[in-house]
């Protein structure tokens, strides 16, 4: 309250209208806030950008480069064949190479061919002794006499 006012209102005490320190408590707390809310908008100071580090430049030159590169691994090939053998017998040499591209009809193994020319020996023999047996066999039935071959041959 103004002094005018104190006069106009007699009938308050003294010190009525001044406010004492203990009614401004509440007004502590909200200044502090104040500042508070205050300093959350303030951006900090940016910082200069650090300096670019030297670097060094080379011209590109141009050539011819081969594209390689070195790997372990193990391959699988994309088609595979079981070899069988169609007669039994010992190998005496093998006629590919591994790895190598093996076309239809080409010679793999040579097998030992002595079992095979003996047993074709044996049926030359065999053939031999039939065309024998069978050369006498018409030479005794021209040797009877003519009404006896005729039974036989009928």
């Amino acid at each position: 309250m103004t002094a005018t006012e104190q006069l106009k209102c007699p009938a308050l005490p003294a010190g009525a209208g001044i406010r004492s320190p203990r009614n401004l408590t509440w007004l502590t707390p909200l200044l502090a806030l104040a500042l508070a809310l205050s300093a959350c908008d303030s951006k900090p100071p940016q910082q200069a950008a650090p300096a670019a580090p030297p670097v060094t430049v080379a011209q590109p030159v141009k050539r011819t480069v081969t594209h390689w590169d070195e790997f372990t691994g193990r391959f699988e090939a994309v088609q595979e064949v079981q070899v069988r053998a169609r007669v039994g017998g010992f190998v005496t040499s093998v006629e590919f190479r591994d790895g190598s591209i093996v076309r239809t009809g080409d010679l793999l193994y040579v097998i030992d061919a002595r079992p095979f020319e003996a047993v074709a020996e044996q049926a030359d023999g065999q053939l031999s002794d039939a065309r024998a047996k069978a050369e006498l066999a018409k030479r005794e039935l021209g040797r009877l006499p003519s009404n006896q071959s005729r039974l036989l041959r009928r």
